[in-house]
């Protein structure tokens, strides 16, 4: 098992620990640059991309389930989804800006990728502070 889905599978099953986080890497000077061009979201080159175990278990209650997910015409996410997640946001083959509804009215910015026949798309919002930038993971979810 990746170190990711390891991550993933610890924070659905244990729940005391909500500020656990798992480093995604660093956003490089091009992707900044193209989310600049795409979003007019800019200073995003050398932030620091990190999902919680808070932000798995919510992307799980509000993505997992296959009724509901269905009824928005979409599928329901796993657990080995989250092994796309690192692709997904590195190489996109969409940006955009999403809902600022979410963590605070930051800006969000949402990835999309199609991988194996089925159309992904990530919410990071972004967090600055004096002292960095950083995008967090909020959700997941799989359009049909």
């Amino acid at each position: 098992m990746s170190k990711i889905l390891d991550f993933v599978s610890a924070a659905l099953s244990d729940q005391s620990n909500s500020y656990a986080e798992f480093d995604l890497g660093i956003v490089p000077p091009f992707q900044g640059q193209e989310i600049a061009s795409k979003t007019g979201i800019v200073t995003i080159a050398g932030a620091k991309k990190t999902i919680t175990a808070h932000a798995v278990r919510h992307a799980f209650v509000r993505h997992a389930a296959k009724k509901s997910e269905a009824d928005r015409g979409q599928e329901a996410i796993t657990e080995a989804d989250f092994e796309f997640l690192a692709n997904i946001i590195s190489s996109p083959t969409s940006i955009e800006k999403g809902d600022t509804q979410n963590r605070k009215n930051n800006d969000v910015l949402k990835f999309g990728k199609q991988i194996r026949g089925r159309k992904y798309y990530v919410l990071m919002s972004i967090s600055r502070s004096k002292d960095r930038t950083q995008l967090f993971f909020n959700t997941m979810f799989i359009k049909k």
